[in-house]
């Protein structure tokens, strides 16, 4: 192993018009750390559109772009083993959702390779090195018996953009006021049209506020959501391929937004949420964020999209000191740090292993 000034972490994630982005932004917020420290060379490897290439490459880290979702597990396993070897991989960073087989993965184990992962529900966890999540109830329900490192599950460990710290303020809610901008964010993706959904429900309210609505760079519904912005514009912002979406969190009032990272960026701003599930794990996510009282659930009842959105949305509205306490307690929980706690725990862990 390589112990000079030219260590190498390779972040194994997916960013293209089918998964989204978030995972290759978390892993650009700790690979940013590494690259910083000037000790290390950053790579990315996975399957890539040409909008999560260029906020890669933009951040300077190196892009290996392999369709890897398409993969099997064992041949998902051997382009990742020629990566190691390829570039003398120091350490190994995981934040994928393919389905790898823990029989596959023990081969990249068997290589003399230092391995983390993050908030990840496969099972090869437990043959990692260190493991990272956020403190949600799936994740103690796992079974961890046969794990033999270092894992870290707390609000503490989410990783995101630190630049987000400088957006940080108190809001101060009064009983007499209600939102005055509300913010629509539905992810990178938005596959099953909720801003419209959403939108709708807000403009057949009798209240008075503005309406920010961030779409993503793979909105297969821009299109439409264009046609219809055409005739209702009043009072209507729409931004588009947002690089900070937290400059937008932090001067709203609320946010009904999906549950991902994007959840956990408005919460350390202290934007209270109402958060809207793609999948059933999406939920079950939420369901930490609902239980710390720092966001509200869109369908409590999900997978069942119940009615009655529209009356639930209007009542947070309306709860100015719900809003008010949900706002401090995200304040609280999430201080944005997560990037750095992550980055000084494999730094450290990484130096002991060798």
């Amino acid at each position: 192993m390589d112990l000079g000034l030219n260590k190498k972490i390779l972040f194994r994630c997916d960013g293209n018009s089918i998964l989204g982005l978030g995972h290759v932004t978390r892993c650009i917020n700790i690979a940013n750390k590494f690259s910083n420290s000037f000790e290390w060379e950053t790579f990315f490897l996975g399957s890539y559109n040409q909008y999560a290439k260029n906020i890669i490459k933009s951040a300077g880290h190196e892009v290996l772009d392999v369709d890897l979702v398409n993969y099997d597990s064992e041949n998902e396993v051997l382009q990742i083993i020629n990566t190691l070897e390829k570039f003398n991989i120091n350490v190994l960073f995981f934040d994928s959702r393919t389905n790898m087989l823990i029989a596959d993965f023990s081969k990249i184990c068997a290589y003399n390779v230092f391995i983390t992962t993050l908030d990840d529900p496969n099972e090869r966890r437990i043959l990692t090195d260190l493991a990272f999540y956020p403190p949600v109830q799936s994740v103690h329900k796992m079974d961890w018996s046969k794990f033999k490192g270092n894992k870290f599950i707390d609000w503490d460990y989410y990783p995101l953009n630190e630049k987000i710290i400088q957006n940080r303020r108190l809001r101060n809610y009064k009983t007499y006021e209600k939102p005055k901008t509300i913010c629509i964010s539905m992810g990178s993706i938005d596959p099953f049209n909720y801003t419209y959904s959403v939108l709708h429900e807000l403009l057949n309210m009798n209240e008075s506020f503005e309406i920010e609505i961030i779409i993503g760079p793979n909105n297969k519904f821009e299109h439409t959501l264009d046609q219809f912005f055409l005739h209702e514009k009043q009072g209507i912002r729409i931004i588009k391929n947002e690089s900070d979406i937290t400059k937008v969190f932090e001067n709203a009032d609320l946010g009904l937004i999906t549950c991902g990272a994007t959840a956990y960026e408005a919460a350390c701003v202290g934007l209270p949420t109402m958060l809207f599930p793609l999948n059933k794990e999406h939920f079950l996510s939420a369901n930490s964020l609902v239980d710390a009282g720092i966001s509200l659930h869109a369908w409590p009842n999900f997978p069942v999209l119940n009615s009655g959105l529209g009356e639930r949305i209007k009542c947070l509205i309306s709860d100015v000191e719900k809003l008010s306490k949900m706002s401090q307690k995200s304040l609280n929980l999430i201080d944005g740090m997560g990037a750095s706690r992550i980055f000084h725990a494999i730094s450290i862990s990484y130096m002991e292993w060798v």
